[in-house]
């Protein structure tokens, strides 16, 4: 994102910056590190790739986006996709705000066409086929794509920006309407029959945009259309939609707590891009702490990045990390406890199993008690079994001829059935001398 006070020949260009929130950024390099023109990115991580999508050229006849890939995210490898096809019969009058969706292994882009229409002269940007899509056939090389294809549910003049996500079996696909019905408008459509078709009428979430304390606050024309559309999921029914006022240097973002279908005025928030208010079309990618770093000890390197800048860029994180370290090595942990020597879960039942088979078949290897032993300590327990109010004390007669030797059983048992009513019983047993 482009925020207020960055000079003009940084604009137009791919810059990075970091946050642990999603709302205060950082610039993780002094420069942009994609120099070519490159509007509206949208990047992914491919193996050990970075791969961004951008609207290569704006305001001039094109046909194509631009693609670049990086290791770093410095050291970008640019080139172009044509779109191509029988929606592309006219000649092109722009193509811009590419955006990836990528399922189960297939990589799209969507991205907004439009060619020159006879008679619509106001606004020569906005015109058909509109919003469309194709295919990367090679993922990984990324030069084998397939025809632009439109999605025929879209408006398709005025309708731009693209951004889909899945969530269970819906697919939720977001635009914008520069020349909607009431005013300009972020517009949220779902489809369960497939990511490029089945989208009835569209909902149009920016209507209450312009009311948000946060905007208002801000000062800002609200009349200004909305557009840049991306929505990051918080985890269960929490997404964060980010957007821009289009004609203000100023993005916003907003809360939704309940999958999407309302968004929370009370949420919104002004972006802060190195302490100045944000702006631009991009995307976002959480990359985890230890991957993160790779990127950072690059920008250390790179001549007008000291050590120091790196350093105070990667503040938040480095304290993030320390904070987390305990929870992320757990996790490490539990996934992986033989690589740390330690015992999986199934082996620690295994060795309890084998533990208490051993002990209670051999007691007194342990020094315990066997439950003969128990029963002479205690008459009762083991020996008492009552079966309604009686219970029935069994007596057995031991003999020896010393003390120190083992006692022996002297004639058979002698059972004794005692009536005993209610819970609760004190019994004892007295020897007494010859009656």
């Amino acid at each position: 994102m482009l925020g207020a006070g960055i000079p003009a020949e940084d604009r137009e260009k791919l810059s990075v910056a970091v946050s642990t929130d999603g709302l205060y950024w950082r610039r993780l390099f002094k420069k942009p590190t994609l120099t070519n023109f490159s509007r509206d990115a949208s990047v992914i991580r491919h193996g050990q790739e970075y791969v961004t999508v951008y609207t290569d050229a704006f305001n001039r006849t094109n046909a194509t986006f631009g693609l670049a890939r990086s290791t770093n995210l410095v050291d970008w490898r640019a080139t172009n996709v044509t779109l191509a096809g029988p929606a592309m019969s006219n000649a092109p009058n722009n193509t811009w705000a590419p955006e990836w969706f990528v399922e189960e292994g297939r990589y799209y882009v969507m991205v907004r066409s439009s060619q020159q229409n006879a008679g619509f002269t106001i606004f020569p940007n906005y015109a058909p086929p509109g919003i469309g899509y194709l295919e990367c056939l090679d993922p990984g090389t990324w030069t084998n794509w397939t025809e632009f294809t439109p999605i025929t549910d879209l408006e398709p003049t005025y309708e731009n920006d693209p951004f889909l996500i899945k969530v269970g079996e819906t697919y939720h696909l977001f635009t914008d309407h520069f020349n909607y019905p009431g005013g300009p408008a972020v517009l949220h459509r779902q489809s369960t029959a497939g990511p490029f078709t089945g989208y009835g009428p569209p909902v149009n979430i920016a209507t209450n945009f312009a009311n948000a304390p946060a905007y208002i606050a801000s000062g800002l024309n609200r009349a200004s259309p909305w557009e840049g559309q991306f929505v990051l999921p918080l985890g269960g029914a929490r997404y964060r939609l980010y957007f821009q006022a289009m004609w203000h240097d100023a993005s916003f973002c907003i809360d939704s707590h309940d999958g999407m279908q309302t968004w929370d005025n009370s949420t919104m928030q002004w972006l802060s891009y190195d302490g100045l208010p944000a702006y631009g079309h991009g995307s976002m990618l959480r990359i985890p702490y230890d991957d993160f770093l790779v990127p950072a000890i690059t920008a250390a390197k790179l001549p007008d990045n000291s050590v120091q800048d790196v350093q105070a860029a990667l503040a938040p994180y480095v304290a993030a990390l320390s904070q987390d370290n305990r929870i992320v090595g757990q996790s490490d942990v539990i996934r992986e406890p033989g690589k740390y020597g330690l015992y999986t879960a199934a082996q620690f039942t295994e060795i309890r199993t084998a533990v208490q088979t051993d002990v209670t078949g051999n007691p007194t290897n342990y020094g315990l008690y066997t439950p003969q032993m128990i029963t002479d300590m205690n008459l009762g327990g083991v020996m008492l079994q009552k079966t309604g109010s009686n219970a029935m004390v069994n007596l057995q007669l031991q003999t020896t001829t010393s003390l120190s030797a083992t006692f022996t059983n002297y004639g058979e048992p002698v059972g004794i059935e005692v009536n005993l009513p209610g819970d609760k019983h004190f019994l004892r047993i007295r020897a007494l001398g010859p009656q």
